[in-house]
């Protein structure tokens, strides 16, 4: 009949031999699955968190090609904003006068 420290040996043997026999038979890479692979595209929040400036404008109505600031959200306070009015704004805007722009600038 065995001891107990020799059936203690074997079996600290035979758990040494099994993680040595384990450890060669898995040399195939380990990738990831695809969904762990995918970066979505960032939403609205992610680039307003990721901006300089947030502003809230609408179209000076004495220049109406010009913003008129209503309201900064984020960042340092603006005294004007220098983009123009687009066509396609003026046009949404003319048909929900109460509508306003939200406008973001990226310092990069």
């Amino acid at each position: 009949m065995q001891s107990r420290s020799e059936l203690g040996m074997r079996r600290k043997i035979f758990g040494w031999l099994l993680c040595g026999a384990l450890s060669v038979s898995n040399s195939a890479p380990t990738l990831a699955c695809a969904f762990h692979g995918y970066t979505p595209n960032p939403t609205l929040v992610d680039l307003l968190m990721m901006t300089e400036q947030v502003v809230i404008a609408d179209i000076d109505p004495s220049q109406p090609n010009r913003y008129r600031l209503l309201e900064v959200l984020m960042g340092p306070h603006v005294s004007d904003i220098p983009i123009t009015v687009s066509a396609s704004v003026t046009k949404t805007i003319s048909k929900n006068p109460s509508a306003r722009v939200l406008l973001a600038r990226d310092g990069a």
